[in-house]
C-alpha cells in the first residue's frame, strides 16, 4: 500500500532528513495561509492521517474532489436496503480492525521519525502545526474549509496518546518531575494554549504580568519531550475526539 511505501521510504535515516526539511512535508508559515486543511490534503503525512472511515462532507480546497482520496466508507461497509443486525456488526468490527492498523502504522512512522536526530525537530514541529493551524476546531460553528476533518484529527489524538503510553503509569512517577507548567504559556513553545482561551485562574493581564516574572528557558525546544508530548496529547483530545464527539451530538439533534 501507499503507506507500506511511506514508511519505507522514511525508514531510511537520511533520505528522511532531506524529505522533512521540504515544504512537503511542512510548509512555511507566512501566517496567512497554513490552515487545518492545508496540513492535511498537501502534506506527505496529512494524507495519511486523513484516512478515516468517517466521511468528509466538505469539498477539499486543495484536492480535486473528496473522492480523489477517499472511498466512500459506509456505501462500501453498509450497503443493501436493510442489512442485518450481524452484517452490521462484521462490517463495524472491520473498520475497527482497518483504523487500528491504520493508527499503529502512522505511530511506527512517528515514532522513527522521533528517535531519528536529524528529524525529531521537524517530526515535533509537524506535530505542533497540525493543532496549531487547527484552531478553528475550537469554535462552536467552524469554518469546515479551513480546518482539518474528524478522521484526521481523530488520528492524530490516537498517535499522540500512543507516544504518551510508556510514562502514563502513575505508579512510576516517570512523567510528573518533566512536566513544566510554563510550557503550556510560552508563547514559543510548539503546543503553548490559544491566546483567546478562557483561563480559570488567571485574567489575560496577570497572565502577561507572570510571563514577565516567570524565568523561562533560553531554548523553547529544551522543554523535555515528556513535557512535549503530554501537552500536545492534550490539546489534541479537546481539538479531536472532543470535538468529534460534539458534532455528532450535534447530528444527533
Amino acid at each position: 500500500t501507499a503507506l507500506t511505501v511511506l514508511a519505507n521510504v522514511l525508514s531510511s535515516s537520511s533520505v528522511a532528513s532531506h524529505l522533512c526539511k521540504t515544504d512537503a512535508f511542512l510548509p512555511k508559515n507566512d501566517g496567512s495561509d497554513l490552515v487545518g486543511r492545508v496540513i492535511e490534503d498537501a502534506t506527505i503525512l496529512g494524507a495519511a492521517f486523513g484516512i478515516s472511515a468517517i466521511p468528509d462532507i466538505m469539498d477539499s480546497p486543495v484536492l480535486r474532489s473528496p473522492a480523489a482520496r477517499s472511498p466512500d466508507v459506509p456505501d462500501g461497509c453498509f450497503s443493501g436496503d436493510d442489512p442485518t443486525r450481524q452484517a452490521i456488526h462484521t462490517s463495524s468490527m472491520s473498520i475497527q480492525m482497518s483504523l487500528d492498523s491504520l493508527q499503529t502504522s502512522l505511530h511506527r512512522i512517528v515514532t522513527n521519525l522521533l528517535k531519528n536526530p536529524g528529524t525529531k525537530e521537524r517530526m515535533l514541529a509537524w506535530l505542533g502545526a497540525a493543532l496549531h493551524v487547527n484552531k478553528e476546531r475550537t469554535k462552536i460553528q467552524p469554518d469546515l474549509k479551513n480546518a482539518s476533518t474528524d478522521g484526521f484529527m481523530i488520528n492524530l489524538c490516537s498517535v499522540l496518546l500512543r507516544l504518551c503510553r510508556p510514562f502514563l503509569d502513575v505508579a512510576t512517577g516517570k512523567a510528573w518531575a518533566r512536566l513544566d507548567a510554563r510550557y503550556i504559556s510560552d508563547p514559543r513553545s510548539r503546543g503553548c494554549a490559544f491566546d483567546d482561551d478562557t483561563r480559570l485562574g488567571l485574567a489575560q493581564g496577570e497572565l502577561q504580568e507572570w510571563m514577565q516574572e516567570s524565568v523561562l528557558p533560553n531554548d523553547p525546544t529544551s522543554y523535555h519531550f515528556i513535557c512535549e508530548c503530554f501537552f500536545l496529547t492534550a490539546n489534541a483530545l479537546r481539538l479531536g475526539v472532543f470535538k468529534a464527539m460534539d458534532n455528532v451530538r450535534n447530528m444527533m439533534r
